[in-house]
Formats: structure tokens, C-alpha cells, sequence
């Protein structure tokens, strides 16, 4: 009987702990160091569960983009939109839910520990979007 209340009790803090970790904001937040402002997830798609972390994850919030300070250091190569196009493509995104090339300012970013790791950041201010595109080795 103790043992399943202190299990119970552990669980329901676990549970707490991660509540407040902002959700896919923290992990970002852990991630890359990006604070997202007050936004709402409009849409999300990953490759799934992997036992190794690695995988794609694509997130789009509307957001107040007036609050999103840019990405410092970040840099756009040219060919980080035909990249993201493939990794949408094979999340089998829909078209809707693609940021608006033409109206994005794009940021990327490697990982710190394994450079295989990146970050692209697809910034619609006029209509207050944030895409977020994860990609983990």
C-alpha cells in the first residue's frame, strides 16, 4: 500500500515537473537556447519516436513575431529552403501548414555538440508565424 501511494506521489510530481517545462518551448528553450514570446501551436509533425533522439520535428506557431528577437549569430545559406522542402516533403506536410517562402526570414543554426544537428527558423511577421524545423542525427 506504501509503495503504490509513493509511486503514485512520484509519478503526479514527474507529471508537475514537465508541466512546467513549457512544453515543446522548453525543449527548444534546452535545445538551442530560444525563448519563444507567448505563442499557440498551430500545427506540428515529427518522424517519430526514436530511442536515440535523432529524427525531424516541425512545429509552426502564431505567435507576437514583434516579441521574437532574432536569432543571434544565425546565418541563412542558400540552400536551406530546397533542405527544408525535403524534410517537409518527407513529414508529408501539407501545403497549408509550409511557411510562405517568399514573406520568410530564415535563420539556421547547427548544434553546438554535433554540427550534424540543425536548426531552421522560417519567421512570417506579417502573418505572425513561426516555423520551427528540427533535424537530430
Amino acid at each position: 500500500m506504501k509503495r503504490t501511494v509513493c509511486i503514485i506521489l512520484a509519478a503526479a510530481l514527474c507529471a508537475a515537473m514537465l508541466a512546467g517545462c513549457g512544453g515543446y518551448g522548453g525543449v527548444l528553450r534546452a535545445n538551442w537556447g530560444l525563448r519563444l514570446p507567448e505563442n499557440r501551436e498551430v500545427y506540428a509533425s515529427d518522424s517519430g519516436e526514436s530511442f536515440f533522439g535523432d529524427g525531424v520535428r516541425y512545429h509552426v506557431f502564431a505567435c507576437d513575431t514583434e516579441k521574437l528577437k532574432p536569432w543571434r549569430g544565425a546565418e541563412e545559406p542558400p540552400d536551406r529552403i530546397m533542405q527544408a522542402t525535403a524534410l517537409l516533403d518527407e513529414l508529408e506536410v501539407p501545403a497549408e501548414h509550409r511557411p510562405d517562402w517568399e514573406r520568410c526570414a530564415v535563420w539556421y543554426a547547427a548544434g553546438e555538440n554535433d554540427q550534424r544537428d540543425e536548426l531552421l527558423l522560417f519567421w512570417n511577421r506579417e502573418a505572425g508565424l513561426l516555423c520551427v524545423l528540427e533535424q537530430f542525427m
